[in-house]
């Protein structure tokens, strides 16, 4: 069947001389993959620079559920992206999002709120610059898996343990429970939407130290090898 999609490409490798494997998150039909002949040498319609990875597609797809491998008829970029190709801190924040995106996403079937925010979040990385986007956006990709902590149970004071979700006081003698800042923190991430993260005063060491905890609790509810790379680069980008 033909059908319609946007779509976020997510991971390109080289198939042969001449294609590539296109792994693309899509709003209608959920995790492709895609041959896309001719696109490793550019002679076809659909080029190189088309599927760099957080690239935004309009796409027009032959889909059949049974395959493995799909085809796309038409593509086109919309919005391009230009400043998260070429700034070196938007840059590191979406090689960032990728490697989490890469590791997490697993779903052939669809989930156009899951899509959405990821769509909406690469449109604010290209179109703005807010300190305090990247632990905001683990944050909120847990909410979108159903596996976010249980808000209702924090009060002042409170830590997150990471075992069971829940916020409850503090307890030395118990692994897995992270400190009062971090667990502040992360409850105020998690009620706050993107418009709400100009209040929110977050230093370096802690905003580092909450992007940690949270890949933690992603380890221990999403993916249990849930191993960053591109943190060492992360923290360095975002020290300067």
């Amino acid at each position: 069947m033909i059908g319609k999609t946007r779509g976020i490409i997510l991971r390109c490798t080289r198939y042969s001389e001449s294609s590539i494997i296109a792994s693309i998150y899509t709003e209608e039909f959920g995790l492709l993959s895609f041959n896309i002949r001719g696109g490793a040498k550019g002679k076809g319609t659909i080029r190189p620079s088309h599927l760099q990875p957080l690239n935004l597609v309009d796409m027009v797809i032959y889909y059949n559920p049974v395959k493995s491998l799909n085809s796309i008829k038409e593509l086109k970029c919309t919005p391009p992206l230009h400043y998260l190709h070429q700034d070196i801190k938007k840059r590191s924040v979406g090689i960032f999002m990728l490697e989490v995106l890469n590791k997490v996403i697993r779903e052939e079937e669809k989930n156009p709120q899951m899509f959405g925010f990821i769509y909406d979040s690469v449109i604010n990385l290209e179109q703005f610059d807010q300190i305090q986007f990247t632990p905001w956006f683990l944050a909120h990709i847990i909410k979108h898996f159903g596996n976010e902590p249980d808000c209702a149970s924090f009060s002042e004071g409170m830590v997150l343990d990471l075992y069971n979700g829940r916020f409850t006081l503090p307890d030395k003698t118990r692994a897995n429970m992270l400190g009062q800042v971090g667990s502040a923190y992360i409850f105020i991430l998690l009620q706050t939407d993107y418009q709400g993260l100009e209040n929110i005063e977050m230093n370096y060491l802690e905003r580092i130290g909450v992007i940690s905890d949270l890949l933690s609790y992603m380890r221990l509810h999403i993916n249990e090898s849930l191993n960053i790379n591109s943190m060492d680069v992360l923290r360095e980008v975002m020290a300067r």
